[in-house]
């Protein structure tokens, strides 16, 4: 049913909720068209409604958006709304800069909403690449020190391959040695992390030789690879990507082989993961990054200073049960192989 087939009147309005911020994606995606969709699933107070046309919108508590399509709201408002009455599969409104969900008569009012550009565009001068490498360490390297003062819990299957991975070959080339596996790992974790190691492994491989049809291979065996809403293996793919698509833009050298990979993932993700991951996924390819890995991202190519790196990192870091440190494994591998394939001499594009 179209927003516009239905008249909502204000008896029909129990709970108004102002948004805070929202992604200039989503804005115009409720301004421009009505329509509806439905809650699909909730996850830590954060919402994800799909769309009938297949659009992900995330609603959620927070002062920096954690995805490219985030709809944020202050907490007391958000609770005092009765947000936390929302249940999957509730059926979902847009139209004229508004969202309803009729079930709980909440209307979400993102008119004098701050927009968002998802986005990425790099704000300063890249800097040299050992540089980068320098911060790509402190970056990741704060995750095994904590690791092993028995201060972080929780380890994903992806924990310590982009430090394994440059400690064996510090251009993350094919040519040597596959990455050595760190000992402590959980059990469960045991068949994932074997794996998707291999797995990302092959991908490096195939990138450098730029092998069509081994690259496909590798990207459909990391696609939905893992635990979680969003998949381990989606994780790092999402971060691997989108500095595939930054670095592509900075250097044409490598646009070419960047585009073959998008267009390769684009094809793939449809029906082989879930939909908050092909939205994710989707992002990435179209360069879109929250504004978390935006900050991160900025700080480690610009050259920012240690303390601001590592706290970037731990925003990234506290996403959901394992892709935050799934994604930094992406983004810093991404970094680091991208920025090698472009190579000193690469002319700006």
């Amino acid at each position: 049913m179209l927003f516009d087939e239905l008249i909502i009147s204000p008896q029909s309005v129990c709970r108004r909720i102002m948004a805070t911020r929202i992604s200039e994606t989503v804005f115009h995606r409720i301004s421009d068209s009505g329509g509806g969709g439905e809650v699909v699933s909730i996850f830590n107070g954060a919402f994800n409604i799909k769309t009938f046309d297949g659009f992900l919108v995330h609603l959620a508590i927070d002062e920096k958006p954690l995805t490219p399509r985030s709809v944020l709201f202050q907490k007391k408002d958000f609770w005092a709304a009765g947000v936390d009455h929302i249940r999957a599969g509730m059926n979902v409104l847009f139209h004229n800069q508004y969202i309803f969900i009729p079930d709980i008569r909440l209307q979400i009012c993102a008119e004098s909403a701050v927009k968002f550009n998802p986005r990425f565009t790099l704000n300063a001068k890249i800097i040299p690449h050992f540089q980068i490498m320098k911060n790509l360490l402190v970056a990741l390297k704060w995750i095994e020190d904590e690791i092993r003062q028995e201060q972080i819990t929780r380890i994903s299957p992806l924990s310590g391959y982009f430090l394994s991975k440059l400690q064996s070959n510090p251009n993350i080339s094919c040519q040597n040695e596959k990455s050595q596996r760190p000992n402590q790992v959980f059990p469960l974790m045991e068949k994932w992390k074997n794996n998707l190691w291999d797995c990302i492994d092959s991908l490096l491989c195939n990138l450098e030789s730029r092998c069509i049809e081994k690259i496909q291979n590798s990207v459909l065996k990391i696609l939905g690879n893992g635990p979680g809403l969003t998949p381990s293996g989606d994780d790092f793919l999402a971060g691997f990507i989108v500095t595939g698509v930054v670095f592509g833009r900075l250097f044409n050298r490598i646009d070419e082989l960047i585009d073959t990979v998008v267009q390769i993932v684009y094809s793939a993700f449809v029906g082989r993961t879930t939909d908050v991951s092909g939205a994710m996924i989707e992002d990435a390819c179209n360069g879109q990054v929250s504004e978390p890995v935006e900050d991160l991202m900025q700080s480690i190519l610009t050259g920012d200073t240690v303390d601001r790196i590592v706290l970037f990192a731990r925003k990234i870091h506290s996403i959901g049960a394992y892709s935050g440190e799934d994604l930094l494994n992406g983004l810093a591998t991404g970094i680091c192989f991208w920025g090698q394939m472009a190579g000193p001499k690469t002319a700006l594009s």
